[in-house]
Formats: C-alpha cells, structure tokens, sequence
C-alpha cells in the first residue's frame, strides 16, 4: 500500500462484501468438518493457517504471510487476520479485550506498536455463531494495550460485519480427521 494513503472502511467493505456471503460457507464448513481438532495450544497456529487460506478462497486476495499481515488484495491493501472461537460478545456487536496483535514470545515490555496491516480481519470461528468483521488499522491503534510482552486489543464496538450473526449456518458437512504424524514423519524419513 502507498505509503499515507489507507483506502476508507467503505471502499474496503466493498470490495470484501463483492465476495458473497455464500463463498464464506466454504470456512464455515471446513471448520464444521475439522471440529475441534486443532483447538489445543499446539494446534492453534495451524488452525489460523487454515483459516488465512479459507479467507484468501473467499475473498480471492493472495495469503503471504509476511510479518505485520497474512493477506494482501489486488491493490496491494494488507490485511492481518485473527481468529478466536469466542471474538465476540454474544449479545452485544463488541470484541472481547484481549486479541493478541503482536506478540514477541517474551516478557518484553517495550514493544514496538506498529502495525503493518491497513485493516484487521476478525473471525469468530464458533461454527454455531461464526461472524467476521472488518476493523480500520486506527480503531486498532488507538485501542492498543501491552502486556507481558503481547500487544493485546481492548473491547472495541464492531461497525463492519462481513458476516453477521446468523448470516451462514452449518450444514452438517462430514468430518475430517487431521493427522499430521505421518507428514512428519515422512520428512524426517526423507534425511535418515
């Protein structure tokens, strides 16, 4: 993106919202069929990988993964992608405190707090009230907090929603069992 120059929320919810809806189902239902799998502490960021793929499968931008955003649009707009299964308040268009932006896997405390996205991504990812919303990089800045060496992000109220609660429902797709030992132990195979 040109430096200085962030296209406005609108512009941005445009261009996502032109995806459809219905090419959201194809998350939905990858994380119906993977259930709760990849939910533990080990797992999570292979789940967000998954989740950065079904955006770029959604939206048709291009997932990079470079440090500061996942995804990047036709225009070179960079956008950062998080996922929890509880984002969200359930009766309130609100995040919960505490979504980790940046984090330096140590008690740092002087952490440098900018962001290298335009806009963040939030997914609920709770099949049974699975919502994804758009947020401006400067709602995120200007409710930043740190600790323990996470730059983490207050409440904020939600005013872009992509999906909305109850805009997609489950559709009872079939279960996928993920075993990821015998790709590792293909590769470990491949130098002994």
């Amino acid at each position: 993106m040109t430096q200085g120059y962030t296209p406005s929320i609108i512009y941005v919810m445009k261009k996502i919202i032109e995806s459809k809806k219905e090419k959201w189902q194809c998350m939905l239902d990858t994380l119906e069929a993977v259930g709760d799998q990849l939910n533990s502490r080990t797992y999570r960021f292979i789940k967000g990988e998954l989740i950065c793929c079904a955006v770029e499968e959604a939206t048709g931008m291009k997932y990079v993964d470079e440090v500061g955003y996942d995804l990047v649009d036709s225009e070179g707009i960079r956008y950062e992608c998080r996922s929890q299964i509880n984002t969200f308040y359930k009766n309130k268009d609100c995040t919960r405190r505490g979504i980790v932006l940046k984090n330096m896997l140590s008690s740092e405390t002087n952490i440098n707090t900018e962001l290298g996205f335009d806009y963040l991504i939030l997914v609920q990812s709770d099949v049974d009230d699975f919502r994804v919303a758009v947020v401006d990089r400067n709602v995120c800045e200007s409710n930043l907090y740190q600790v323990d060496g996470q730059l983490k992000l207050n409440s904020i109220p939600v005013e872009h929603w992509v999906i909305g609660k109850g805009d997609l429902s489950t559709r009872n797709v079939d279960s996928i069992k993920i075993d990821l030992k015998p790709a590792f132990v293909k590769i470990i195979q491949s130098f002994s």
